[in-house]
């Protein structure tokens, strides 16, 4: 197998047939039995509610254990690949979020989780079901149950399944993965996964593929899968399969994008409008026609920071832009920095005494409690330091000539960037990204002064 396996795989149309035979086929490569039935739906969102339903008809025997047979059994043949003629954690070169292609399918899957999820929330909260999606749903499992108790049904289902307003993982959308630390003997140490999403599953195929000697048989038939198939609820007693997306548009940062129109959609008649990655209510045909209105009204940070970005840097100097809109674009446009000097800490702090000696925060302490700074060449703070009770307390350092900034206090670290985001960093979480803020560089810069000069320890 080449790359060429995936050319075109963020984009491709899918075929049922091919699917399905692959599907069938990797049951029969993993010595699992076939499911009695298979179903397919135009999209995921047909699948979720055909999940409630089946939830709602067969309660807990629709898995007699904790997971499907299917996903157990995929799970146990890559960990003893894994063990036996894998990798031995040796990384696929490319890796597969490297490529375009990668980078586009793994976005994909991880917005049309987080909607599927958003859509659960609402549909538990009352919102009614799209007759076409019951139509479809009940024509394919079971046309004999009256439409006014699947209706009935629904809510109660969802519920069953663990879906709460807030939860960000719940069990319709819990789809597997291949990951040897979620696996010990015999089980899953995670909670236990009800779905497959064909777009994570490609990383895997990739790995695969690039690593393996001597290709498991199961690889082929996942390989069909994925290329052709979307979502799959894979019960061991049926299997409801689901399309792929059929408009997939994305920009030059392989973000699903569309300023001309719908940029996700399924077979369905679902669409989504997106800009850079974000769901919008509409298309943003034209950027200079977004006025503050349509910003304000807007609830999330980041979708507003994409409006400004499109509106473009103009709005700094128009006076029908408000005060909160500007200073947003000042991030925006990285158009907040700050000149700092010894000056900003109102004589409080000293300059470190050890010219040329390096600063190290990690070593041991040799001075006397207070607090400390060194100065970059132009004479604009470098590092500040405080020291109580003995100890390190806080560590600040500011890039120069930029509103960028690094503060870090025992394990606890968070960067300011450039652009408004900020990072926290944690032992506990190492897959941590920036996220867009309100607070801007200077306040940023006085919070860290005011815990620097104040003497307190962490």
């Amino acid at each position: 197998m080449s790359e060429a396996w995936s050319e075109g795989l963020d984009s491709r149309a899918g075929n049922r047939d091919t699917a399905e035979a692959a599907l069938l086929e990797l049951y029969d490569s993993l010595g699992v039995a076939r499911p009695k039935k298979v179903v397919w739906l135009a999209s995921p969102f047909q699948g979720l509610l055909a999940h409630a339903y089946l939830q709602h008809r067969f309660g807990e025997s629709l898995i007699p254990g904790d997971e499907p047979r299917l996903l157990h059994a995929m799970m146990a043949h890559h960990v003893h690949w894994n063990r036996t003629k894998g990798h031995n954690r040796v990384h696929p070169n490319p890796a597969w979020t490297s490529l375009p292609v990668g980078r586009r399918v793994e976005g994909r899957a991880k917005l049309v989780k987080e909607l599927l999820t958003e859509t659960a929330h609402d549909w538990l909260k009352g919102e009614s079901l799209c007759p076409k999606d019951v139509e479809a749903v009940l024509g394919a499992l079971d046309p004999s149950t009256s439409r006014p108790n699947f209706f009935k049904a629904v809510p109660g289902a969802i519920k069953a399944l663990g879906v709460h307003p807030g939860w960000s993982s719940p069990g319709y959308v819990r789809t597997f993965a291949y990951d040897v630390q979620t696996w010990s003997g015999d089980a899953f140490t995670l909670r236990s996964p009800r779905c497959m999403n064909t777009d994570e599953l490609a990383a895997t195929v990739h790995e695969v593929d690039r690593l393996s000697q001597t290709r498991p048989k199961w690889l082929e038939p996942l390989r069909q899968l994925v290329t052709t198939g979307g979502w799959i609820w894979p019960f061991d007693e049926i299997a409801v399969c689901c399309d792929r997306p059929n408009i997939s548009h994305y920009n030059e940062d392989d973000l699903l994008h569309n300023l001309e129109g719908e940029a996700l959609g399924f077979p369905d008649g679902r669409t989504f409008y997106l800009c850079e990655g974000q769901v919008m209510t509409s298309v943003i045909t034209t950027p200079q026609k977004i006025e503050p209105a349509l910003v304000n009204a807007e609830q999330d940070l980041e979708k507003k920071r994409i409006l400004i970005r499109l509106r473009g840097p103009e709005t700094l100097d128009d006076p029908a832009w408000p005060a909160n809109l500007k200073t947003l674009a000042r991030m925006v446009f990285e158009r907040q920095y700050q000149r700092y000097t010894q000056k900003a800490l109102r004589g409080r702090a000293k300059l470190w005494p050890r010219s040329g000696a390096e600063l190290n925060t990690e070593g041991p302490v040799e001075e006397t409690d207070g607090c400390y700074f060194t100065l970059h060449p132009d004479g604009q703070l470098d590092r500040v330091v405080s020291i109580v009770n003995g100890k390190w307390a806080w560590d600040l350092r500011l890039s120069p000539g930029i509103a960028e900034g690094f503060l870090k206090s025992g394990s606890f670290a968070e960067k300011y960037f450039p652009d408004g985001r900020l990072e926290h960093f944690s032992p506990y979480d190492d897959h941590s990204q920036p996220e867009p803020t309100w607070q801007t560089f200077q306040a940023w810069v006085q919070a860290a002064f005011d815990k620097l000069l104040d003497g307190r320890a962490v």
